[in-house]
């Protein structure tokens, strides 16, 4: 069967409103503000990246507070490395809100995004491109890994601060939060919300993010509670310490930004979510893969892995220093 480039789906670019400029630019972005998962797949993917993920500018209602909730308890405690983990939604969900209430101490994340191109059954396979030139085709294959994004952030009771970076650009390497170029960042402090494109801090109402942004960090004790169909727990591994992990059905609702910040309205949950909790019952990382439901012709998969990290201090949110210049107004020609 031939193959075929991803079909145009209506929309703006890829990841437009978090990994594209919201304002005009007074001068040339550094390098690496500039170097965006955009630029990567642009080079490596015959399609444009605004065909293939199709996101829209519109930024994400902030969320104040996180409430306590109730939820349902896991069927049945696992024992992990000799001892027995009893998992409680309700009570994970109450961590999570007390870690960023007045007197929380707080946490710290990372995001894993990393998408997949599948040919789907009885379609067309998917044009691979060229090694030696990427606008010519080389071959066809089943699936394409089209690229990653990665995010680190903390939560505090003062507010949350999230950096974004390229990711992996292959489907075996790791992601790099240290070295990997920075493409856009995010400061929610003294009630004002800060946009970073790559010249400095600006005043936004739409904010960056991927997994978990601003607004979705203020709803995961609700997809706590929201969360049903769990399975029994499973020993697992996190951070290189005994925890445990249960599969559940989430509510998209309750993870609007798992996608992308903006995304919601074309997110699909591809199945159960992978909850998993450290031995103090909190909530430690969250697994999920998400279809973008304006891919047609293939089906578009971006897999995505959350991790919180409770014990280490997450530190001061940093200020909004440098400022970002003023536009630089239009020149008619």
């Amino acid at each position: 069967m031939a193959g075929a480039p991803a079909e145009r789906t209506p929309g703006g670019a890829a990841f437009e409103g978090h990994t594209r400029p919201m304002r005009p630019r007074s001068a040339a972005v550094p390098s690496g503000g500039s170097r965006t998962v955009e630029v990567a797949i642009r080079a490596r993917y015959r399609a444009p990246l605004r065909d293939l993920f199709g996101i829209g500018l519109a930024g994400a209602v902030l969320v104040a507070g996180l409430a306590m909730v109730r939820g349902p308890l896991v069927p049945a405690p696992v024992r992990a490395g000799g001892a027995s983990l009893a998992i409680s939604l309700p009570s994970a969900a109450s961590a999570l809100a007390a870690a960023t209430a007045k007197g929380g101490s707080g946490f710290s994340y990372t995001v894993v995004s990393r998408s997949t191109v599948y040919a789907k059954a009885g379609g067309p396979l998917i044009e691979v491109p060229d090694p030696a030139d990427p606008y010519k085709v080389g071959g066809t294959a089943t699936s394409y890994y089209a690229g990653a994004s990665i995010e680190r952030g903390i939560a505090t009771p003062e507010g949350t601060w999230l950096e974004m970076r390229g990711g992996p650009a292959t489907v075996d390497a790791a992601p790099d939060f240290a070295k990997s170029p920075i493409t856009l960042s995010a400061l929610r402090k003294g009630g004002v919300t800060w946009r970073n494109d790559g010249e400095g801090w600006y005043v936004t109402d739409a904010p960056p993010g991927i997994g978990l942004d601003i607004a979705s960090l203020a709803l995961l004790p609700r997809m706590l509670a929201d969360a049903t169909a769990i399975s029994a727990p499973k020993a697992a591994t996190l951070n290189g310490k005994s925890a445990a992990t249960v599969t559940a059905t989430a509510v998209l609702a309750d993870l609007p930004g798992i996608m992308a910040v903006d995304a919601a309205p074309f997110s699909e949950l591809a199945g159960p979510v992978d909850l998993t909790f450290d031995a103090q019952g909190r909530l430690g990382a969250i697994h999920a893969r998400v279809r973008n439901t304006r891919v047609t012709t293939f089906d578009l998969i971006v897999d995505v892995t959350i991790t919180l990290d409770f014990i280490t201090p997450p530190g001061p949110l940093p200020d909004p220093v440098p400022v970002a210049p003023s536009p630089t107004p239009a020149v008619e020609q």
